[in-house]
């Protein structure tokens, strides 16, 4: 049995604790909020299938961003000091990946742009949901893999960038 785990969930630029209390194999006890609730993990994979209190819900999680629910965030393990999926003073290549199988909507990027992060980098419809990607870090665009009216597949990658500042006298 594993206890105490916490994580710092962002979403819309708002932070939430989100903590493991309990874990036993599948089966987890979490606190969001102070509310308590039983999770068991039916399938596991960059696409989980989650069941919450006895309902199921699924919930993308790629590279330190998830999706759930036509909602998307960054999720920081507050056990290694928050720097895995830090956005800021990230470095490196980041993929943005399809969290599911859907049709690209619009893209919001050029090859070469500069981008914040949590900024939008393109829409994706799944399920009649549109659901907006945005950016990891701060960075630059280095390639579009996808383009209006393309289909993907989950866990495919629709961008990539590489980690940096803005370049001088680029506004953020």
């Amino acid at each position: 049995m594993v206890a105490q785990m916490k994580f710092r969930l962002t979403v819309a630029g708002e932070e939430h604790p989100l903590e493991v209390l309990q874990r036993d194999g599948d089966q987890l006890r979490l606190s969001w909020h102070d509310t308590h609730f039983d999770v068991r993990i039916l399938e596991r994979g960059p696409s989980m299938l989650l069941l919450v209190d006895g309902s199921p819900l699924q919930v993308h999680a790629v590279d330190g961003r998830a999706s759930c629910g036509g909602h998307e965030g960054a999720l920081v393990d507050e056990r290694d000091g928050g720097t895995k999926g830090r956005s800021h003073g990230a470095t490196g290549r980041h993929v943005i990946a399809a969290p599911m199988p859907g049709r690209v909507v619009s893209v919001h990027c050029t090859v070469g742009q500069w981008v914040s992060a949590n900024q939008p980098i393109l829409v994706l419809e799944a399920m009649k949901m549109e659901n907006e990607l945005t950016a990891p870090c701060d960075g630059t665009i280095e390639r579009i893999l996808v383009g209006e009216g393309a289909a993907v597949e989950a866990g495919s990658t629709v961008v990539e960038l590489v980690a940096g500042p803005a370049p001088e006298g680029e506004d953020r």
